[in-house]
């Protein structure tokens, strides 16, 4: 579980022909296929529930109707996640980043106690924890 980056494409490249079977879930669905790890099941187009016509338009110029509007289309990550785990049924989930593909998830994991969860971090997860630590 990451966001589209470069750290977890070099990170993941590592795990090519290791005879795992990998799922990727980009925690703010670019919506794009990444040839780099075309060894990996990359789970995109996952967060709007419809693509309609005209969509990008909107949101670059009606942003409060937009905002509106994924309020009902999109779907929430951690709902998003709790339906992957329960239909893969994982032997370890892998966050990278502490705010955008951990935090968002907790209390999903917390659900699955015998599931291994690994953290990676980044440096800018040290700030994230400097200014949300009373929320963690």
């Amino acid at each position: 579980i990451s966001m589209f980056s470069n750290h977890f494409f070099n990170w993941t490249e590592q795990l090519r022909d290791s005879g795992h079977e990998i799922y990727w879930i980009d925690v703010f669905d670019s919506n794009t296929y990444v040839e780099k790890i075309d060894f990996v099941h990359q789970i995109i187009g996952w967060r709007n529930r419809v693509d309609y016509p005209g969509r990008y338009w909107v949101k670059n110029n009606l942003p409060e109707i937009n905002h509106f509007l994924n309020y009902f289309n999109q779907r929430e990550l951690s709902d998003f996640v709790d339906q992957k785990i329960q239909e893969f049924k994982p032997d370890v989930v892998q966050s990278f980043v502490l705010y955008s593909a951990a935090y968002p998830i907790l209390s999903i994991m917390k659900n699955y106690p015998q599931i291994k969860w690994i953290y990676s971090a980044w440096g800018n997860d040290l700030f994230f924890r400097q200014q949300q630590e009373d929320e963690l």
